[in-house]
């Protein structure tokens, strides 16, 4: 029979057998038999049988009893073994494109995580390769040993499913468990680890085994060296069919369940068919049955009863610790594209969502008897802040689709010719349908061009300039998202500016440190002339930047008319004193900041972004200090001239996406009630402060009742405190009026000792009156030995008076040495302690 040779090699070794040349592989008879494991990197000498490299083998050890060297079928050896290898090694190497896919929903998307998916299954083909080592020289059949290993390969891969349901509980499990600190996200990657080593390395094991057996059967057929470099050389173009197949093919049109389940097979019936050909006897017959039966029964386990629910693919579980979203959450889309799993769902609220990976990255609200949600006035704000500071623009292009809500904005500028939008995943368009009419333009409006690339291959490639370019990339967490944020990438980037074009940058806040946002801020703002920052919400921070001085042509209101002043207006924002109160830093006080913690730039040769944010994430970090600039209990940014409050007759919006415009709303009510005794204001205030607001009226009968009293002194001076920090940062002079300049409210006859010094200072304050706070802060400061207890707490307050002051004079270096000459008499906590850190920082530039 013609694979009788398969069993019984004969002795002869024919010419048309050795097709490759033996000296375009190994032009030396003698050379070192080291052959590279691809997947493994590992010495193939090492893990050879007997630990060294074939040339060195005994023949008697290398081929099989009875002294033939050459099998008759050679031939069809060589063409079995080297089909079976490359076939095999496009289902191994499918396997690990589908098993990182899969984790990612369930470990989450982030360096760390790639890192333990890619380690086990590594490690499970060297695992493999060393357990084959001694058995592949003792076996008598190699390719009934290496079929038999094939089917487990399969038949794990198809357990793997199994296990990968319970993933997700265990992951959640974790998320549960483990406190939020350092060695917790220690201890989150070990848990995770072993999610990965059980899922991932016992199919990898058996990956590792097959080549070497592959090459054992070919080189005891007597085919010599040349066939291991034809075995590797077909192992190579079948990694590259397996990677090429599982993200163009496999898992965009079957998804990941399927796709891995049919690799499964391949390896399955791989393992029949070497079965069949060399099964000589009623014996190996019944092997053959075995392994079909075993086959089928596998995959109509993994097909049947092992299920995907979509609900619990989409949780997030890494980031929330929810196993599965709500059960009436309505699914309106899942699909698993080529680079990433997207979902676009319904939750009870009546929010829509699109995910990827099961991690949020754009909501809106369609229930209108909610506000927007948080996410709107940054899509939003993202698509019209630039409009602000460009009046004419023809191009502009977006990095990442999103929603859509940024590029539909953009073009409600009739102006626009042309907005090209960069998305690596064609999927994200299309979950993003759901949302409708509103992101209609970006599917509709002839200006619209989605282009499915990624974004630095994309500007890479082309030579065309645009007049604005908005990136708004996912969290930096995520594993390649970083390069994003790197230096490099914002120094090539405005090589496709034109000469005025504006920069936007999307930098969340949330899930990341002010140490990390530093580092991208020490990256970006040494790449551009100009960069103002905007708080959207509480939690995005927006930086637009350019090659060109800013302030100069920033004019908001061309921003409310026609559609663009329908947009915002849809999330509260309806005059330019709204977009203006949102402004919280220019490039002085960003690269103070950055100065300030002084982490070194996020880069692609020091990904800072890539290896902290994922434990940044873990802990549930924000970038406090940054966040609260806007609402500091010092009105700090009206001093650095970056943002003016708004004035008295203006309401704030009222979406709670931005705490500034509560406070400013609440301090509105304040004033109306302690000057003209509004008590529907009082209604509008929390319990809380209703409370102390009526202790504030009733006022002077305290003062009558205990007018000496240094309690009462302590008692009055915290209280005014707390209405200065309440009040001064979001009322102009207008507004204080009556509340801090000359308080009407505060009728006391007789004031406890000192008061009427906080008071004077507060009155100068509440005025803007550089030369009175510089004036009475020393004479406050020079004074503390003397002062009377019950006003110290008031000292640091004083302090940033007087410093805050002379920088209002532009006397920056006498408001730098404020730091020496009071700063060890004053103690430097809480706000109070950031905003003198932050202003050295300030004032070192200015020096």
């Amino acid at each position: 029979m013609p694979w009788e040779g398969f069993i019984s090699p004969t002795a002869s070794v024919p010419q048309w057998a050795l097709w490759w040349p033996r000296s375009s592989f190994c032009p030396d008879s003698d050379c070192p038999a080291r052959w590279s494991l691809p997947a493994a990197s590992i010495s193939l000498s090492r893990f050879w049988p007997g630990g060294s490299a074939p040339g060195k083998r005994r023949p008697g050890r290398l081929f099989p009893r009875g002294g033939q060297e050459r099998s008759d079928g050679s031939r069809q050896l060589l063409y079995l073994v080297l089909g079976a290898t490359l076939l095999s090694s496009a289902a191994s190497f499918a396997y690990e494109i589908i098993f990182v896919r899969m984790l990612s929903l369930a470990l989450g998307s982030t360096l760390h995580a790639f890192e333990l998916m890619l380690g086990s299954f590594i490690a499970g083909i060297a695992l493999g390769a060393l357990w084959i080592r001694g058995r592949a020289d003792r076996t008598d059949a190699p390719l009934k040993l290496v079929a038999l290993l094939q089917i487990l390969m399969g038949l794990t891969a198809l357990m793997a499913l199994a296990f990968y349901a319970g993933a997700f509980a265990w992951v959640g499990f974790l998320m549960e468990s483990l406190a939020r600190t350092d060695g917790g996200y220690s201890l989150f990657n070990l848990g995770t680890a072993a999610i990965a080593i059980l899922i991932m390395l016992p199919t990898a094991f058996f990956a590792g085994t097959t080549l070497p057996l592959f090459t054992v059967a070919l080189l005891r057929d007597g085919q010599g060296e040349a066939s291991i470099g034809r075995v590797y050389a077909f192992n190579t173009i079948g990694a590259i069919v397996g990677v090429f197949a599982a993200m163009h093919l496999l898992i965009p049109v079957l998804g990941l369940k399927l796709a891995l389940v049919l690799a499964a097979l391949v390896d399955m019936a791989i393992g029949v068919v070497i079965l069949r050909i060399t099964a000589v006897r009623d014996r190996d017959l019944a092997g053959v049955g075995a392994g079909v039966a075993v086959a089928l029964l596998s995959i109509l386990f993994a097909v049947t009863l092992v299920t995907f629910d979509p609900l619990r693919l989409s949780s997030g579980v890494y980031r929330t610790g929810n196993v599965q979203l709500d059960e009436e959450t309505e699914l309106l889309f899942y699909r698993d594209g080529k680079t990433a799993s997207i979902s676009t769902y319904l939750n009870p609220g009546g929010t829509a969502i699109i995910a990827t990976n099961g991690k949020p990255d754009a909501s809106l609200q369609f229930n209108d008897e909610r506000s927007p949600t948080i996410d709107e006035p940054t899509m939003i704000a993202l698509g019209a802040l630039p409009l602000a500071y460009l009046p004419h623009p023809d191009s502009a292009a977006v990095i990442g689709f999103g929603s859509g809500m940024t590029t539909h904005t953009l073009l409600a500028d009739s102006g626009l010719e042309r907005v090209d939008t960069i998305e690596i995943e064609r999927e994200v368009i299309n979950g993003a349908r759901w949302f409708g009419e509103r992101v209609a333009r970006a599917y509709e409006d002839p200006r619209s061009n989605v282009i499915i690339d990624d974004a630095k291959s994309y500007f890479a490639g082309q030579k065309k300039r645009y007049d604005l370019i908005i990136s708004e990339p996912s969290n930096p967490w995520i594993s390649g998202v970083g390069t994003l944020f790197s230096k490099e990438f914002y120094q090539f980037i405005p090589h496709y500016l034109s000469d005025d074009g504006i920069f936007l940058q999307w930098l969340q806040l949330y899930e990341i440190d002010d140490r990390l946002v530093s580092s991208v801020l020490n990256a970006m703002v040494p790449a551009f002339a100009d960069i103002n920052g905007y708080l959207s919400n509480n939690g995005d921070l927006l930086l637009v930047a350019s090659q060109r001085p800013l302030d100069d042509r920033l004019d908001y209101s061309r921003l409310f008319e026609g559609e663009l002043a329908e947009e915002l207006s849809h999330v509260g924002v309806t005059s330019a004193e709204h977009l203006a109160f949102r402004r919280v830093a220019d490039k002085k006080l960003l690269a103070a900041f950055a100065r300030l913690y002084g982490y070194r730039a996020n880069s692609d040769y020091h990904p800072v972004l890539s290896l902290e944010a994922p434990r940044t994430r873990f802990r549930g970090l924000n970038a406090q200090q940054l966040i609260g600039l806007p609402t500091h209990n010092l009105p700090l940014l009206e001093w650095l001239g970056v943002r003016e409050v708004p004035s008295l007759g203006v309401t704030m919006p009222d979406h709670d996406h931005f705490s500034a415009d509560t406070l400013s709303n609440d301090a509105r009510l304040i004033r109306s009630f302690l000057v003209h005794d509004d008590m529907e204001a009082l209604a509008g205030l929390e319990t809380g402060m209703q409370a102390w607001m009526m202790e504030l009226r009733a006022i002077g009968s305290i003062c009558e009742q205990d007018g000496n009293d240094a309690v009462a002194g302590e008692w009055l001076v915290r209280r005014l405190q707390s209405l200065a920090e309440l009040t001064l940062p979001y009322l102009d002079r207008e507004g204080l009026s009556g509340l801090l300049i000359e308080p009407v409210w505060l009728n006391c006859e007789s004031l406890p000792p000192g008061i009427d010094r906080v008071l004077a200072l507060l009155d100068a304050n509440a005025r803007r009156d550089a030369e009175a706070m510089v004036q009475l802060g020393r004479h406050w400061l020079e004074e503390l030995e003397a002062l009377p207890e019950s006003l110290r707490q008031f000292d640091a307050y004083a302090f940033a008076s007087l410093q805050l002051g002379l920088i209002g004079q532009e006397r920056y270096s006498e408001a730098a040495e404020i730091e020496k000459e009071f700063g060890a008499q004053v103690e430097a906590t809480g706000e109070y302690g950031f905003a003198r850190s932050l202003l050295l920082a300030w004032l070192d530039q200015r020096e």
